[in-house]
């Protein structure tokens, strides 16, 4: 009996991670699909500090310099994103498919790494790049913006 009941025991646990993993992972493809490929160079300044965009293109925030940059958005993107690669969330809200959750507005991007995102809706899109300059100096912080004009119509 204590056989069966440890078996059903790992069984349950392997399947509530299962169930866990497929869940936690925000319901985005890594790349665009359809649209055109952007880069964003981030080192002492912002290459290029705003950026224009379509519906479906990805844009593409590449670490050249030689510390850690910290990126985030200042407003949340909540149904507006169609992809993303190496951002997180601010919480746990889309585990729950909640109203209230606030998808894809951080991101550390390592030297030599990039993150990006597909943005789904036009708009105007302010962020921020925080760089490290020294353990103990203050931290630079430079502002862009992504704004997606609406799609051409054909």
């Amino acid at each position: 009996m204590t056989c069966a009941v440890t078996y059903l025991g790992r069984l349950a646990l392997s399947l509530g991670l299962l169930l866990l993993a497929s869940c936690a992972s925000p319901p985005f493809p890594k790349s665009s699909l359809t649209g055109k490929i952007l880069e964003v160079k981030v080192d002492e300044a912002l290459s290029p500090q705003a950026i224009m965009a379509f519906p479906g293109d990805e844009v593409r925030w590449i670490n050249t310099s030689a510390v850690p940059i910290d990126l985030y958005f200042v407003d949340p993107l909540n149904d507006r994103i169609s992809c993303e690669s190496g951002f997180t969330s601010t919480g746990w809200g889309y585990l729950f498919e909640s109203s209230e959750a606030q998808y894809i507005v951080a991101a550390v991007v390592h030297p030599d790494q990039f993150v990006s995102l597909c943005f789904s809706t036009s708009g105007t899109f302010p962020y921020v790049a925080k760089k490290e300059t020294t353990p103990t100096a203050k931290s630079v912080r430079m502002h862009g913006t992504v704004t997606v004009q609406p799609a051409a119509n054909p």
